[in-house]
Protein backbone atom coordinates (compact mmCIF):
# COMPACT_ATOMS: atom_id res chain seq x y z
CA UNK A 1 0.00 0.00 0.00
CA UNK A 2 2.56 2.28 1.03
CA UNK A 3 4.33 1.62 -2.77
CA UNK A 4 1.70 2.94 -4.22
CA UNK A 5 1.47 6.18 -2.30
CA UNK A 6 4.93 6.17 -3.30
CA UNK A 7 4.55 6.18 -6.61
CA UNK A 8 2.13 9.10 -6.71
CA UNK A 9 4.10 11.28 -4.96
CA UNK A 10 6.92 10.47 -7.57
CA UNK A 11 4.36 11.97 -10.26
CA UNK A 12 3.12 8.59 -11.33
CA UNK A 13 -0.67 9.58 -10.67
CA UNK A 14 -2.72 8.02 -13.68
CA UNK A 15 -3.13 11.33 -16.71
CA UNK A 16 -5.42 13.93 -16.19
CA UNK A 17 -7.96 14.95 -18.82
CA UNK A 18 -5.99 17.95 -19.53
CA UNK A 19 -2.97 15.85 -20.57
CA UNK A 20 -4.98 13.54 -22.62
CA UNK A 21 -6.13 16.00 -24.55
CA UNK A 22 -2.68 17.75 -25.03
CA UNK A 23 -1.45 14.02 -26.16
CA UNK A 24 -4.54 13.60 -29.20
CA UNK A 25 -4.23 17.26 -29.91
CA UNK A 26 -0.49 16.69 -31.01
CA UNK A 27 -1.42 13.58 -32.53
CA UNK A 28 -4.04 15.22 -35.02
CA UNK A 29 -1.15 17.85 -35.39
CA UNK A 30 1.57 15.79 -36.44
CA UNK A 31 -1.43 13.80 -38.55
CA UNK A 32 -2.01 16.83 -40.21
CA UNK A 33 1.57 17.94 -40.71
CA UNK A 34 1.95 14.70 -42.75
CA UNK A 35 -1.24 14.98 -44.83
CA UNK A 36 -0.09 17.97 -45.98
CA UNK A 37 3.61 17.29 -46.74
CA UNK A 38 2.58 14.22 -48.87
CA UNK A 39 -0.18 16.27 -50.93
CA UNK A 40 2.33 19.01 -51.38
CA UNK A 41 4.70 15.86 -52.41
CA UNK A 42 2.13 14.74 -55.02
CA UNK A 43 1.23 18.18 -55.78
CA UNK A 44 5.25 18.45 -56.67
CA UNK A 45 5.38 15.12 -58.49
CA UNK A 46 2.71 16.02 -61.24
CA UNK A 47 3.53 19.30 -61.96
CA UNK A 48 7.19 17.34 -62.83
CA UNK A 49 5.26 15.14 -65.16
CA UNK A 50 3.44 17.72 -67.01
Amino acid sequence: MTQSLDLNKMGQEPITQMEMQEVEGGKFINLLALILSVGTAIVAYIKAQN
